[in-house]
């Protein structure tokens, strides 16, 4: 009889802790707000951070890093209890790669350490990140960052606002997936929508959206 030992596989890939996102995380969490973005410059690089993580969301244990300045998608997932503090993440030689470009570094051997420089972006993640940023830093880069995020949005091919679902007889709730269309395709101040965003949690209520923009009609609180 042959006895089959099991193998353990070991990463040997870089691991860093960006225990940075601890603040803005439990915030997100407290306010009931679970989408994070903000944008960090280090050297000649831009670093647009995003975290979506709705449970309704494939991506709710991913982080999201946009090279902005060579239009490259970083994705990482995260390990351990973000709520303790903790999010770890693996970086491959592609990922390494990547940011050396995004920072202009040519060759060289010993001229760049990883973990210093995740160490230096996690020193400078934001602690706090009102709605109005994260809102405007959303909308922002969305149109750049829309190739490569597809699954956060539910039918992300609807993008004209056209009314008012109750929910309250299905038992279910309005989803982030559909709520961060608000974020992007509503012109209105950001407390506005924060507001209505509030109500409909609370009166189980969702938006109806259509690819059609001949169908649109004008948002407001009333709706």
């Amino acid at each position: 009889m042959k006895i089959r030992k099991k193998i353990r596989t070991i990463n040997i890939n870089p691991k860093v802790n960006l225990t940075g996102l601890n603040a803005i995380y439990n915030q997100a969490l407290k306010d009931d707000e679970k989408t994070i973005v903000f944008e960090l410059n280090q050297g000649e690089g831009c670093f647009v951070f995003m975290m979506f993580f709705d449970e309704d969301d494939s991506s709710k244990d991913k982080l999201y890093i946009y090279l902005k300045r060579t239009n490259h998608m970083l994705h990482f997932k995260m390990y351990a209890n973000h709520k303790a503090g903790d999010f770890f993440i693996y970086i491959t030689p592609n990922d390494i790669q990547s940011i050396k470009n995004e920072l202009n570094i040519q060759g060289g051997i010993g001229q760049f350490d990883i973990l210093r420089f995740f160490a230096s972006l996690n020193s400078n993640i934001p602690q706090f990140l009102p709605f109005s940023q994260k809102l405007n830093n959303f909308k922002a880069i969305w149109k750049r960052v829309s190739p490569h995020l597809s699954g956060i949005l539910n039918e992300a091919d609807k993008i004209y606002f056209i009314g008012l679902r109750d929910l309250s007889k299905t038992k279910k709730n309005p989803t982030e997936k559909t709520l961060r269309k608000l974020y992007l395709y509503i012109d209105a101040d950001s407390d506005v929508i924060k507001q209505f965003i509030v109500s409909l949690k609370k009166s189980k209520k969702t938006c109806c959206w259509t690819s059609d923009e001949h169908k649109k009609k004008p948002f407001s609180l009333m709706s």
